[in-house]
């Protein structure tokens, strides 16, 4: 927990944050999406597509700069990400994906409930709104 955390909120407010943290991280779909995310780390075949598609992103960003509106790249990158979403550890791991956040949605509404405010629309960017 940071340090702000720690000087701010109350030991019961703290155990209770924690608490919280660790039954998300205890669920089953929380479980899938973590093993979903190290079998796409693990996939040769997704790194070496995401590679080529970080490259070709950066290489497009660029002639953009030199060249607006004139980027032939466009339909190759288009070509990379549809395969790289075609392979069966990112499918995958994109129903996870949408299984723990759906989880997040409901843990949401939760504690906006509890709270009497909307958690999620307080928050950083992230999985619960």
């Amino acid at each position: 927990m940071g340090e702000v955390a720690r000087s701010v909120f109350p030991n019961a407010v703290r155990d209770a944050m924690q608490e919280f943290s660790k039954s998300i991280m205890g669920t089953p779909q929380f479980g899938a999406w973590e093993q979903k995310l190290r079998d796409v780390a693990n996939d040769r075949k997704a790194l070496g597509l995401a590679q080529q598609i970080r490259h070709l992103q950066v290489d497009i960003r660029q002639e953009a700069t030199r060249e607006p509106g004139a980027s032939g790249r466009q339909h190759k990158l288009e070509g990379l990400l549809a395969s790289y979403e075609a392979l069966p550890t990112v499918i995958e791991f994109r129903l996870a994906e949408a299984q723990f956040r759906s989880l997040c949605v409901e843990a949401n509404v939760a504690v906006s409930e509890g709270l009497g405010i909307d958690f999620a629309s307080h928050c950083a960017r992230g999985c619960c709104g």
